[in-house]
């Protein structure tokens, strides 16, 4: 007992760390990165030397990237959109002075995997265009907002947990019953929109057409292989559902429905140590709705 109280006096552990996106507590990480890098320039004039002083020569921001299983809910597909969100990393739920945050942070890309045997994990990267570092309730009233409901905070998160044989995949064109992995990928690049003396950005667009990209691992039985020169001539589009539910009772936790995926590509593995395998690729662009 000593040793853990010596310990807790000069490290920060994880039970002492809690993620917010704005005022709700996320469940399930396993990494949490948040950085910033300040666009330092010196300024060069005739008749200097020794000393040079230094100025802003870029953007401000940073970037953050959370790795989550799926416990209970996803708290980062509905961010895929145009709405921008604050983070917050605190320690306890009073002591939200002592924080590492980020403000107006816009999702870049999401990520969704799942191999046999393994809980569903997510990764969402951001890029931030407000303050990042420390932040304290006075900055801004959504902030302030914030930092009350977290202070007040119970946690009270539902245990729903989605595993490998609890997930329903549907494809318009092969049985996925010996499906063994998949990988889910979609990409919202940003493009902030300054104007001159701000400092942060009026807007951030999407870059459209969104990217969705789907990988799916299988077993090799009696799969036909396709040709690659077939396309475009015969560009086959595919509906592909994907439906996690929860393992106790088999209720929906999280669902993705894509329309008009295009056949990508393929990989052919084999190896003496395990079946023979085929990753199956597809791919689909998506413009405003």
């Amino acid at each position: 007992m000593a040793t853990n109280n010596l310990i807790s006096n000069y490290v920060t552990r994880r039970e002492e760390q809690h993620f917010f996106l704005n005022s709700v507590e996320v469940a399930g990480i396993q990494n949490l990165d948040i950085d910033y890098t300040q666009p330092v320039a010196p300024i060069k004039h005739i008749g200097c030397g020794g000393h040079y002083f230094t100025l802003p020569a870029g953007r401000f921001g940073g970037q953050a990237s959370v790795t989550s299983l799926l416990i209970s809910n996803d708290p980062f597909i509905n961010l895929t959109g145009n709405s921008g969100v604050n983070g917050y990393v605190v320690k306890t739920y009073a002591g939200t002075t002592q924080n590492f945050s980020f403000v107006s942070g816009y999702m870049s890309s999401y990520t969704i995997n799942c191999s046999i045997g393994q809980i569903p994990q997510i990764n969402a990267t951001f890029d931030i265009y407000g303050e990042v570092g420390k932040v304290d309730s006075s900055d801004a009233a959504r902030i302030g907002a914030d930092f009350t409901a977290i202070n007040a905070y119970v946690p009270n998160i539902p245990l729903k947990i989605a595993a490998s044989n609890s997930i329903t995949l549907n494809m318009s064109d092969f049985n996925t019953n010996r499906v063994q992995s998949f990988n889910l990928g979609i990409t919202c690049a940003r493009n902030p929109v300054y104007i001159l003396g701000n400092r942060y950005p009026s807007r951030v667009e999407i870059e459209y057409p969104m990217q969705v990209s789907l990988d799916f691992a299988m077993d090799l039985n009696d799969y036909n292989a396709r040709k690659a020169s077939l396309f475009p001539l015969r560009d086959t589009k595919n509906g592909i559902s994907l439906t996690f539910n929860n393992i106790v009772d088999n209720t929906p936790i999280l669902s993705f429905a894509f329309t008009g995926m295009t056949f990508a590509g393929e990989s052919h593995r084999s190896n003496v140590n395990n079946s023979v395998s085929v990753v199956t690729k597809y791919v689909g662009y998506y413009g405003r709705t």
